[in-house]
């Protein structure tokens, strides 16, 4: 099991790597291993991913070390990480998305989701904010489709939304 947890008592950005074995035990202890940017005292969620049975996948977002938005590759066995950008949003869809949404900035795109099958040029794009917007390069248009956290495309390309509302905000814990 892999945990990321708070670094420190005031919840920043930094959050240790721990790893433990089906007893309990401690394999790892990586500190310091994520840095997601956000203010310290908010409580955020740091997902992580298991690439293979040795290697763990952990975000960075602003990292000390000058790298952009992307993810760690943290081996078991090893001290050092790879580092691996996350890709960007097309061009195209930026271009449309940007006159659509004329105050949103390419740094306030948390995620988003292309659509599969022939070049559908449908995106699915998570705002900081928890907007979403779907922009479809085809047609030149960008919709917002609300907020939320976009899951996964259908088939016949629509868009499944966790829709967030006061009375039952989503939370998510993983990319």
């Amino acid at each position: 099991m892999a945990l990321l947890v708070a670094s420190d008592d005031t919840f920043g950005p930094d959050a240790d790597l721990i790893v433990l074995d089906r007893d309990g035990n401690k394999l790892l202890h990586r500190p310091r291993a994520s840095y997601l940017s956000h203010s310290d005292g908010f409580l955020f969620i740091y997902p992580l991913v298991w690439n293979d049975n040795e290697t763990v996948k952990v975000p960075v977002d602003g990292y000390k070390e000058g790298r952009s938005r992307g993810v760690l590759h943290i081996r078991l066995n090893r001290e050092g990480a790879s580092y691996e950008t996350d890709p960007l949003l097309p061009a195209a869809a930026w271009r449309i998305l940007a006159q659509q949404a004329p105050n949103v900035k390419e740094t306030d795109i948390a995620r988003f989701i292309a659509a599969t099958g022939n070049a559908s040029g449908l995106y699915a794009v998570l705002l900081a904010n928890r907007d979403v917007w779907i922009v479809d390069i085809l047609k030149g248009k960008a919709l917002k489709a609300g907020a939320g956290y976009p899951l996964r495309w259908t088939k016949d390309k629509r868009l499944w939304l966790a829709a967030n509302r006061s009375e039952l905000p989503v939370y998510y814990s993983g990319l």
